[in-house]
Order: C-alpha cells, then sequence, then structure tokens
C-alpha cells in the first residue's frame, strides 16, 4: 500500500513548478468565466417597458403578415419563426400561453438575462420592451389552430399564443456601461491572480540568490527552508545548493588541512637541506673526504622531495576526478584481473621473498574490471608493500568475488592482511586521511619515533628490511582515491593474523 502511495504521489502536480502553473491557469481561467458570468447577471442594464409609438406599430405588420401567410401554408410554427427572420431584419418570438413555453426564431443567447417577455405575455396590450441588446414589440395574441385557417387574426379571444416582434440593436443603440465594468473587474482580476503566482514563483528565488551571495561572502553554514518545505523543482534545487555548500565546504577544509600538512613534511627536509648545505660551507678543509658524504644527503633529501611532490601531485588528481573537477587522461578499460595484477603480485613476491617474508597470494578470479590499470596497479603495491614492511614473517593477498542480487553487478574484494603489530581501533576510520599518524596498537609508548603511524605504517620497520619507501602519510589517502575512481570503496580492519587487513571491494563483471 505504502508503495502504491508513493508512486502515485510523483503524479501529484503540486510537486511541481510545471504542474502548480497549469493549474493556476485553469483555475484563474475559471475564476474570470464566473466574474464574467455574475458581472453579466448583475450589473445588466435594467429592461426598459414603454408604449409603442405609431411607427413601432406600423414597423412590425410586415413580418407579422408573413408570419400569417407561413402559418397558413400549414408550415410548423417554429420553421415558420425562422423563414420569416431570414427575410429581413426582424426576430421574432412567441410564447405559449398555457406553459409559458419560449419558442424562437432565433439563438437563445441573445435574450436579455432577466427576460420580462413571459411576463408581459399576458398582457392586454402591445409593449416596447428596450433589452441591452434587443428590443421587441408585443404581445401580439393569436390563435394558432385559427391562424393555419385563416391566417393571423390577432385578437384576445379564444389566444393560444403571444407574438413578440424583434430586432438586433445597433452598436451605437447599446449600452456599453455594463461591458466596460466587466471588462475593468476582468483586468483586476486577472492582474491580481497573475501578481500572486509572480510572487510565489519569485519570492523563493530570491531567496535562493540571497543564499547564493551569502555562500558567494564565505558564509557557507547559511541554510533555508525551502529544502524541508518544498517538494518542487525550487525545493530540490534549494537541497542542491546546500549539498554544493557541504561539498565546498568540505573541499576547503580539506584544502587548508592539506596545505598546512605539506607545509610541514616540506620543512623536513628543506630544513635537513639547509643544515647540509651550512655544514658543507664550514667544513671547506675537510671538503675533500666529507664533501662527498654531504653531497649524497643533499641528493637523498631532494629525492625525498621530489617523491612527495609526486604523491600529493597524484593523490590531488585522483581528487579532482572523484569530485568531477577534471577529466581522465584516458577511458577506461574493460581488462581482465590477471592481466592487472599479475605482473605486480610478481613483483610483490620478489620483494618479500628480499625480506625474509612469507607473501601468500590465491588464485585470482575469471573478472573484468572497469579500470585504469596504473591507478589501480599503484593501489595493490601501495598497500601490498606497507604489509611487508611491517609485517613480522607473513602477508596474505586473497582475491575474491562477492555474489550480489540479481540487480547489481558483482564485486571483486582484495585483502591484504599481515601478521605486524597493527593499528589501534580508534585510529581505523582516519587511517585513509592525508598525513594522518597514528600510533601502532602495541608499545606506541614505549618508542614513539618508530611505532608512529602515518596514515599506511602500522608499528616500526623490521630491521634489516630492504624496502625503500618514504612513508609522509599519503599512501593509504592515494590508495582510496584511486578506489573511488573505480566505484569501490576500501575499509581497514584488524587481521586474523594479527596484523593490518586492508579491504578493497571494486565493481567487476563476469567473463
Amino acid at each position: 500500500m505504502k508503495k502504491t502511495i508513493a508512486w502515485l504521489s510523483r503524479f501529484n502536480p503540486i510537486r511541481s513548478i510545471f504542474g502548480k502553473i497549469f493549474l493556476w491557469f485553469w483555475l484563474s481561467v475559471c475564476a474570470l468565466i464566473i466574474v464574467v458570468f455574475l458581472l453579466a447577471r448583475f450589473l445588466a442594464p435594467p429592461v426598459d417597458i414603454s408604449e409603442p409609438t405609431q411607427a413601432d406599430l406600423e414597423r412590425v405588420e410586415g413580418p407579422i403578415r408573413m408570419l400569417g401567410l407561413a402559418l397558413q401554408r400549414e408550415t410548423p410554427l417554429p420553421r415558420a419563426l425562422r423563414r420569416v427572420a431570414s427575410r429581413g431584419r426582424f426576430q421574432l418570438l412567441v410564447v405559449e400561453l398555457e406553459t409559458d413555453a419560449l419558442i424562437l426564431g432565433f439563438p437563445s443567447p441573445i435574450l436579455p438575462p432577466k427576460n420580462p417577455l413571459v411576463e408581459l405575455a399576458e398582457a392586454e396590450q402591445p409593449f416596447h420592451i428596450k433589452a441591452p441588446n434587443m428590443e421587441f414589440i408585443g404581445p401580439f395574441k393569436f390563435s394558432l389552430s385559427q391562424a393555419k385557417k385563416n391566417g393571423l387574426m390577432l385578437s384576445d379571444e379564444q389566444a393560444s399564443h403571444a407574438l413578440f416582434v424583434g430586432r438586433l440593436l445597433k452598436r451605437e443603440e447599446r449600452e456599453f456601461q455594463a461591458v466596460g465594468i466587466a471588462l475593468f473587474a476582468i483586468l483586476c482580476v486577472g492582474t491580481l491572480l497573475c501578481f500572486l503566482l509572480a510572487k510565489r514563483l519569485t519570492a523563493p528565488i530570491k531567496q535562493l540568490q540571497q543564499i547564493s551571495k551569502q555562500y558567494a561572502d564565505g558564509q557557507l553554514d547559511v541554510r533555508t527552508q525551502l529544502a524541508q518545505t518544498r517538494q518542487d523543482e525550487i525545493g530540490q534545487l534549494a537541497r542542491d545548493f546546500e549539498l554544493m555548500a557541504d561539498k565546498i565546504g568540505a573541499s576547503m577544509q580539506h584544502q587548508q588541512a592539506l596545505l598546512a600538512n605539506v607545509s610541514h613534511e616540506l620543512r623536513t627536509p628543506l630544513t635537513r637541506l639547509q643544515l647540509a648545505a651550512a655544514m658543507l660551507m664550514e667544513s671547506k678543509q675537510e671538503l675533500v673526504s666529507h664533501g662527498a658524504q654531504y653531497l649524497q644527503r643533499i641528493e637523498q633529501e631532494v629525492i625525498t622531495m621530489d617523491r612527495l611532490i609526486a604523491q600529493i601531485l597524484k593523490l590531488t588528481r585522483f581528487q579532482n576526478i572523484n569530485a568531477g573537477l577534471s577529466e581522465r587522461k584516458q577511458a577506461f578499460s574493460l581488462l581482465p584481473c590477471h592481466d592487472i595484477f599479475s605482473q605486480s603480485i610478481k613483483d610483490l613476491q620478489f620483494e618479500a621473498h628480499a625480506n625474509d617474508i612469507e607473501l601468500s597470494v590465491n588464485a585470482m578470479p575469471e573478472v573484468f574490471i572497469e579500470a585504469d590499470q596504473e591507478a589501480l596497479v599503484s593501489m595493490l603495491e601501495n598497500v601490498a608493500r606497507n604489509a611487508i614492511r611491517f609485517a613480522n614473517s607473513k602477508v596474505e593477498i586473497d582475491f575474491r568475488v562477492l555474489d550480489h542480487d540479481a540487480s547489481q553487478s558483482q564485486g571483486l574484494t582484495i585483502r591484504i592482511s599481515d601478521d605486524g603489530r597493527g593499528v589501534a581501533q580508534s585510529d581505523l576510520p582516519r587511517l585513509f586521511d592525508p598525513f594522518y599518524q597514528a600510533a601502532s596498537s602495541q608499545n606506541s609508548s614505549q618508542n614513539p619515533s618508530q611505532n608512529s603511524v602515518q596514515n599506511s605504517s602500522q608499528s616500526e620497520q623490521k630491521p634489516g628490511k630492504q624496502i625503500q619507501s618514504e612513508n609522509h602519510g599519503l599512501g593509504l589517502a592515494i590508495v582510496k582515491a584511486a578506489v573511488e575512481l573505480h566505484n569501490g570503496k576500501v575499509e581497514a580492519s584488524k587481521a586474523t593474523l594479527g596484523g593490518l587487513c586492508i579491504c578493497i571491494t571494486l565493481p567487476c563483471k563476469q567473463k
């Protein structure tokens, strides 16, 4: 039942501006028609009744004679009335005295709204009756049965019908006072309805305009009630405004944090560069023996800065693509999972063997991924090298395909687990933030300089390992950006081996 109501609510015209304008238009038309009808009824000029002049009576003798001839030929009364009207400028109307029924020789809408002809049908003498658009002379009583035999004989005796002879008034003979009032009323009512519609449409737009100006001034926390009170396009626009403000605010906070962290990270190698250069300048007498050492130190710091800047650029590029601020350099390709990761697995196995780490990898499923191969390879190597670096003896990489509902696509999960010290549970939610540093889950207070976890590390590195990796706290941030670039998700948790487990889920397709 709820689904049916929700489905029917989609057709509610009040939920869209188009429906509101459409309904308002027809309601306005109906209102104007009602106004015109009421004005026509209550503001119509009164019917003027007076005695006819001799000229008036002489003018109607011709139509009366023609009607008598038509009835004498046994022509039905309605047809006879129309025939006489078609041959001249007079309009004939007959009132049946017994039933007060009207028999017309012209269209009924041109009759006056308050028709006095029925009331005057029993009058003993004819009158001159002037309506807003017509005038009549009558009544002239006659017997229809005798008229068919002997022609139209005007007499009150045995009269069964009363005849009125009328004509349409010329334009200059009509009174236009009521018409003018009606036009003025229509203009006023139409103007009022248009004003209400325009005010209702423009008021929320002006409110959104003010909100946008406040956003431009940096007041991103301003909100409007339109997002909660309106369900039409304006309400949706207000919700989009709020969503835009939230994203801009988050982006600005992220940029500020990124700039602060970048400045901090770049200051360390720069300080060491300045120190090495100062020592080189002060040791002129030992330049031959120690100069190469100082120069090597300077070169190492330059390489460190180059790697840091490369990581920052990669992270920024992925984040901009995810936010829709820039386009991908190349389109994604549908590639087999084995072709994407096989070479990386071989390289990782070689590095694990060189560091006395057991790296176990299960068989990769035969699925296809819409992928940027370079980004996915960087993602896997980043996580796996961190696991090898901080593992005690074992790292596992597990590829599996998760089955979803029939309406959803399948997902490929990649779990990278190690048996290192891991990360404290409280640090897991922020592990993917750029430059975030967390302490290891064990002995973090004993040696904080070694147990610091910078976004992608867990605990101190095992002595003797040969993996050259500068840890600036950007590794897992880049991993998360690369995963989101492929509409996937990444999570961190405690591994069954005792260390850290990174679970990556990517959309995939069966062969």
